[in-house]
């Protein structure tokens, strides 16, 4: 499939050549405020589009069967659409969903090895916890439809694709859906050049069975039946204006800050507590023998250490539950452990003030190998005696790869191990609303990383 990339207009190109054929035809007679670009911010209107699909119960994250899909379309550009004939389709009931999303999934997976080959179960769930946030497709599709668009591997980020903004009809059963860009407030929607690659991913929206939803481009919206640059501009700014109204988001870092940054004060967050993602001898000793989905090291993923007789027990014993024959060194393994982990300290010294928090971490099936697809524990805040533990996957974030190379690498599976002081309890969150997350981040991590960043630049000058 040929991608087409043209260049992106410039502001002031576009609207004083609009606005002197305008004027010369007599249309426009004084300059409207939607024509000044100083209150126009893209990223605050991307951020914007995002509550706005948030309150619409609309997702867009990559998907296992997705990646699957487009890393063999690489090498037969013949094929469709990992949903089918169509970019798009509206699923109705369990029998569709299982048919067109799982068995799909699982058919792609059958010729890989065996801790990629996702299971039935598998593909079910990570649908249901990135787009569903983590309810029962079952239960979701009884009173709604699950509308599924696919964006394929073009080479530019999700952040100058079409996005969807959602507004309400006069007719109680429509949902109007409008396609645009957040660049279209700046004049062009066209597509720049020499941009990150962008990843494939699914967009869903969940909405009642009783209603229908209609898409609209921006001119459509507007009502524009004359190509006009100008009058894109102004109905971009306009849906902006309304959205800024009805959200009130702060235009602070929060609000005007990139995905992009907020994954970098993420892995911030990863170097102030000291997470480290490395792959232990215990785990070399029983990596054939585990999987991901039926059989991981530590049955619920994650465990918490509070003394050398747990790590015993919930460690070096759980070698043997999994391998019997496996032959064990226990000073060895537990060495192995003080020195990848703990700074070469011994694991008794460590917990005489310190738990220590393990997350049991498998590569993921990714697109074209890009290596951004793992789940890195981020502390995002602290309340009280509460440490809130959360999981981000880059890609999952900004739905494009950029530069990821210092992120860790390993053969597949690895322990994500965080130490925090025995007078703290952690709570461990699967999903956290994406407003949250930036905004503890921003609170708790960005006066540090200022600081971080000043000192960095020092140094290369």
């Amino acid at each position: 499939m040929k991608i087409k990339i043209i260049f992106t207009k410039f502001l002031g190109i576009s609207l004083l050549v609009s606005s002197l054929i305008l004027n010369s035809c007599g249309i426009i007679s004084q300059k409207s405020e939607l024509d000044d670009i100083t209150g126009y911010n893209h990223t605050y209107f991307r951020n914007l589009l995002h509550k706005n699909n948030a309150e619409f119960n609309a997702k867009s994250a990559t998907f296992s069967g997705v990646n699957l899909f487009y890393n063999q379309i690489d090498k037969d550009s013949k094929k469709n659409y990992f949903l089918g004939e169509s970019s798009s389709i509206r699923i109705e009931t369990l029998d569709q969903f299982q048919k067109i999303v799982v068995n799909k999934t699982v058919e792609l997976t059958k010729n890989y090895p065996k801790h990629l080959m996702i299971p039935d179960f598998q593909a079910r769930k990570e649908f249901e916890e990135k787009f569903l946030n983590g309810k029962n497709v079952e239960k979701i599709l009884e009173k709604n439809n699950i509308y599924l668009s696919e964006t394929g591997n073009v080479r530019v980020p999700d952040f100058y694709r079409n996005n969807y903004y959602f507004e309400k009809d006069e007719s109680p059963d429509t949902l109007n859906i409008v396609l645009l860009s957040p660049f279209s407030i700046l004049g062009g929607t066209e597509i720049p050049l020499g941009l990150a690659n962008g990843s494939p991913y699914l967009k869903t929206i969940v909405y009642p069975k009783n209603k229908k939803l209609v898409f609209k481009t921006l001119s459509e919206y507007a009502g524009i039946t004359k190509l006009s640059d100008l009058e894109l501009v102004r109905a971009a700014r306009k849906i902006y204006n309304k959205l800024e109204k009805k959200y009130k988001l702060p235009k602070n870092e929060v609000g005007t800050y990139s995905d992009h940054f907020i994954l970098d004060l993420a892995d911030f967050s990863q170097k102030e507590n000291r997470i480290k993602i490395l792959k232990p001898k215990v785990l070399d000793l029983v990596s054939k023998k585990i999987d991901p989905w039926n059989n991981s090291f530590f049955p619920e993923k994650k465990i918490i250490i509070k003394n050398s007789q747990e790590f015993k027990e919930k460690i070096l014993d759980r070698i043997l539950k999994i391998d019997p024959a496996a032959k064990i060194d226990e000073t060895n393994l537990i060495l192995d452990f003080e020195t990848k982990f703990l700074d070469s300290k011994k694991l008794d010294d460590i917990l005489k003030n310190n738990n220590i928090f393990i997350y049991e971490t498998w590569n993921q099936i990714s697109y074209n190998s890009h290596n951004g697809e793992i789940e890195k524990l981020v502390p995002r805040k602290t309340e009280n005696n509460k440490i809130f533990l959360s999981k981000i996957i880059d890609v999952d974030f900004v739905l494009s790869y950029v530069d990821r190379r210092n992120n860790p690498t390993f053969d597949e599976v690895a322990f994500q191990v965080f130490l925090f002081p025995k007078d703290k309890n952690i709570v461990f969150e699967k999903n956290v609303e994406r407003f949250e997350l930036k905004n503890d981040l921003v609170k708790n991590y960005y006066p540090k990383y200022k600081k971080y960043e000043k000192i960095l630049m020092e140094i290369n000058n």
